[in-house]
């Protein structure tokens, strides 16, 4: 992680959390309360179509933010499962 993220992680109050592979850090539709950094690891971010089916829209790597285009939002946009033990820092919104 670069210097300018890791002290902005620090001074906006980040947690870490590790997840294993097939674990989710949040799922389409439910509540936006995060935004997350990827530190190690890999997360697919997935969406399912109006008949269930899985679309991913993108693989997300160390050095990537994800959910931050949600935060303008109430829901989620997709779902972010964990490809492999991932580690990542988040913020919450409401303390954004």
């Amino acid at each position: 992680m670069n210097h300018f993220f890791s002290n902005t992680l620090t001074d906006l109050k980040a947690e870490n959390l590790s997840i294993k592979k097939g674990e989710t850090l949040f799922l389409q539709n439910d509540e936006v309360l995060n935004m997350y950094f990827i530190t190690a690891g890999r997360v697919i971010l997935r969406r399912s179509t109006l008949d269930g089916a899985p679309v991913i829209l993108h693989v997300a790597f160390p050095g990537e933010m994800i959910a931050e285009a949600s935060l303008f939002s109430k829901e989620n946009h997709c779902s972010a499962i964990a490809d492999m033990t991932t580690e990542v820092s988040y913020i919450k919104k409401a303390d954004l």
